[in-house]
């Protein structure tokens, strides 16, 4: 997988403050690691319930088939980053607690 570079200054144009932009991109990116972390494992569970038999290969190598898929798949920080340039990610600051104060 090739590497794409970003232009800095587009995301400094768009955003107040690139450090919030990032750190919001980083948030979003654990998510949709969490979620597709979560869908993978849902995919191999589907395995658990049989044998292990060493002589039947069709199951590992669909075990193998869809790791492989997941590994395939663009990165959660490249999709994070995607959404933080086309603008579908939005964020807010959350309210102080009066309680806290």
């Amino acid at each position: 997988m090739a590497i794409k570079t970003l232009d800095v200054d587009l995301l400094g144009s768009q955003y107040d403050n690139i450090y919030e932009a990032v750190c919001v991109t980083a948030k979003r990116a654990r998510q949709i690691s969490a979620e597709v972390r979560s869908e993978m494992t849902d995919r191999l569970s589907y395995f658990d319930g049989f044998d292990r038999d060493p002589e039947d290969r069709r199951m590992n190598d669909q075990q193998v088939g869809i790791s492989l898929e997941y590994e395939r798949a663009p990165k959660p920080t490249e999709l994070a980053l995607d959404e933080l340039v086309a603008r579908k990610l939005a964020y807010r600051y959350a309210e102080p607690d009066p309680a806290d104060l």
